[in-house]
């Protein structure tokens, strides 16, 4: 069996309209709606139904917003999934595997609305920062405390000549705090001043420049990496959970509609209240 990748079955659909390739797994092939105010935006996002389960799960709650905002308002928004490696879990936090929320365009720049944990649409990186907030808090000063010591060991080895036992001592301290940085994957990040167009919390003055890796396939999602915290992943709008996207991927099965028992059935063990479509 031939394994059908995004470009063929983008070559083979490239016939069709537009609304026919959106349930395409890439946001890369969708095309997703852009605002074109920020205030038109906000209206959109007050709008969204807050009456949440205390149980229910981030998929669900994404799935109806989408359909909600697709029904209302004819918007045509994407997914944004962001997937923890069993690192992350393991020394960061171990509360998720994964995390959903809707995204479009505001004026031409990729906002994420998540009314769950932010009173407003935000930027991609604020809501990204914001979801991995945990390795902020416990790697900042891990960082700070790790650079002071690196810099005070380059200092003391600099007093010494390369023929001079000292020498070598502090040679083998400083590659003991690389080391250190190298498994906390924080050996290349800096330390940048917490802004609005960053973090979404105000008990920061610092953040890490860490990154998530984005990917295009599910199979290019590995758990079990030493090397990343974390994945991003965008979609249409059709995909519910992480099976879908595992099927899709096996299966080179799509869709450009939504499934309007799915949907119901996500706004039932997501929210309370009655279904108003």
């Amino acid at each position: 069996m031939i394994k059908l990748t995004l470009l063929t079955l983008t070559l083979l659909y490239n016939s069709l309209s537009i609304s026919s390739v959106t349930g395409l797994i890439s946001a890369k092939e969708y095309k997703t709606s852009n605002l074109q105010s920020i205030s038109e935006a906000k209206s959109v996002f007050n709008k969204l139904y807050r009456n949440r389960k205390g149980w229910s799960q981030c998929y669900d709650r994404a799935h109806y917003w989408s359909y909600q905002m697709y029904k209302n308002n004819n918007i045509y928004s994407e997914k944004i999934f962001i997937f923890f490696t069993k690192k992350y879990t393991r020394e960061i936090n171990g509360r998720w595997w994964f995390h959903v929320a809707p995204a479009l365009y505001i004026q031409n720049k990729l906002h994420v609305f998540d009314p769950e944990f932010l009173g407003e649409p935000v930027p991609f990186e604020v809501w990204k920062n914001g979801a991995i907030d945990h390795a902020h808090y416990k790697l900042v000063p891990i960082k700070k405390r790790l650079t002071k010591q690196l810099n005070y060991n380059r200092n003391q080895l600099s007093k010494y000549t390369p023929n001079e036992g000292q020498y070598r001592y502090w040679q083998q301290k400083i590659s003991q705090v690389n080391q250190q940085l190298d498994k906390l994957l924080i050996k290349d990040t800096n330390l940048i001043p917490v802004t609005k167009e960053n973090f979404p919390y105000n008990n920061m003055r610092e953040i890490l420049s860490l990154k998530c890796r984005e990917i295009d396939y599910y199979s290019q999602l590995n758990l079990n990496s030493q090397n990343d915290y974390c994945y991003i992943m965008r979609t249409s709008m059709y995909f519910l959970a992480p099976k879908d996207i595992e099927n899709f991927e096996k299966q080179a099965f799509f869709s450009s509609s939504f499934n309007y028992n799915r949907v119901f059935s996500s706004f039932k063990r997501g929210f309370w209240g009655y279904f108003p479509y």
